[in-house]
């Protein structure tokens, strides 16, 4: 039976909503995959059943996948629809559609794979999904514009980011309750944890954008980095050596997660929405909404190829043998399956706009972040307001981003 715990009334948002910041929930899964080795070599993976469709029609305005840890069954929020479709990969179709909250952006599987957890923008609430039943437990109240979400190693917390009341919630997963509000900077957006469980990186698209680091024994801001213009997503590696971050400015950043630092720009061009890690860590994957996935190699620090995926890329999943990517088409309302080895050409690099109140050789500087030990309320909500017009997707007209 569904349980409901939500703070005062919401505002309505309205339907049709850009979002940049996305979570690569696929790459919280292979960080949460990897922990389970022990540092040691991960075993093979056999391969994983895939139809030979390579477009399977969901609802309207699909947002965000994730994959079970066997990928047979692939999650997918739809925005436009208030629902998340539920594909058979092995069949390549629609086994469920399960009703949400209104707009659901982001998803993220728990590492035991039995709940996903979906962030409802429009409806300021989190709805867990039973992954057996396929039905919607328990709806959680949490702060304004609910976006990003990931787990803990363990999985008995899952950390939410509020964009517009500038808050992570931390959830209980055992209770459904949110039992602690962090204080970040500005527009928090995406997030990943390491594969240890001990740091979430949730990522700012605000100007300058940022990235606060949250300690996640102390459930509480260590550390804030300043970065490119309009972070807008975060993975990390399965190794938790790195993360990576892509910006409204085309380029992929490479974070060093010992010294929390930017070490690297690599130049990719388009206009990144989402990132992804391979699961064997070799490749990163930058989803650009203009319909296109640069393929980058960290080692080289160069991009290697793109894959071709429709009109409006958004969210992206790896099969776990990474030989296919499941991205979302927000205009298409489908989601395109891609051979990961079927690259493209890549197109030459371009230069990296950057302003001046970013460098991206910068180390973590000093915060004065601060936590709400208490749930969630309605008196943190909307402290700082987008700018309009501010990293507008290429087809929008004049609506500015949230």
């Amino acid at each position: 039976m569904e349980t409901t715990t939500r703070p005062g009334a919401r505002p309505r948002r309205p339907a049709a909503r850009l979002r940049l910041s996305g979570l690569a929930a696929s790459a919280v899964l292979a960080g949460a995959l990897c922990s389970a080795c022990g540092g040691a070599e991960p075993p093979a993976v056999p391969p994983t059943p895939v139809a030979a469709a390579r477009s399977i029609t969901v609802g309207a305005n699909p947002s965000d996948v994730v994959l079970t840890a066997d990928g047979h069954w692939a999650f997918v929020t739809n925005y436009g629809s208030n629902s998340v479709s539920v594909i058979d990969t092995a069949a390549g179709t629609v086994a469920a559609t399960i009703p949400v909250g209104e707009e659901p952006a982001h998803i993220a599987i728990a590492p035991d794979g039995k709940h996903v957890y979906v962030p409802n923008e429009g409806s300021s609430s989190v709805s867990v999904i039973d992954t057996a039943t396929r039905a919607v437990t328990a709806t959680i109240g949490v702060n304004r514009i609910p976006r990003g979400v990931a787990f803990g190693r363990d999985g008995r917390r899952a950390y939410v980011t509020n964009y517009t009341a500038n808050t992570t919630s931390v959830i209980d997963t055992s209770t459904n309750r949110v039992t602690r509000t962090i204080r970040v900077s500005q527009q928090p957006g995406a997030v990943a944890t390491t594969p240890d469980g001990r740091r979430a990186y949730v990522v700012q698209n605000s100007d300058p954008g940022k990235v606060s680091v949250i300690d996640t024994e102390r459930n509480s801001v260590t550390a804030t980095i300043p970065v490119h213009d309009g972070p807008v997503g975060v993975a990390v590696a399965p190794d938790g050596e790195h993360a990576y971050l892509v910006t409204a400015t085309g380029a992929v950043l490479v974070l060093d997660t010992d010294g929390d630092k930017v070490v690297d720009t690599i130049p990719v061009g388009g206009f990144p929405v989402r990132v992804a890690v391979s699961p064997d860590g070799k490749r990163v994957y930058s989803v650009s909404a203009t319909g296109a996935v640069s393929v980058v190699d960290p080692e080289a620090k160069t991009v290697t190829g793109t894959l071709p995926v429709g009109n409006w890329a958004e969210g992206i999943a790896l099969t776990p043998d990474g030989r296919h990517a499941y991205v979302t088409d927000f205009a298409s309302n489908t989601v395109e399956v891609v051979d990961t080895s079927a690259l493209q050409p890549a197109p030459p690099p371009q230069p990296v706009a950057q302003d001046s109140a970013s460098d991206p050789g910068a180390g973590a500087g000093p915060t004065d972040d601060t936590d709400d030990p208490d749930e969630d309320s309605a008196s943190g909500a909307d402290q700082t307001q987008p700018k309009a017009g501010h990293h507008r997707h290429p087809r929008a007209e004049a609506e500015p981003h949230r």
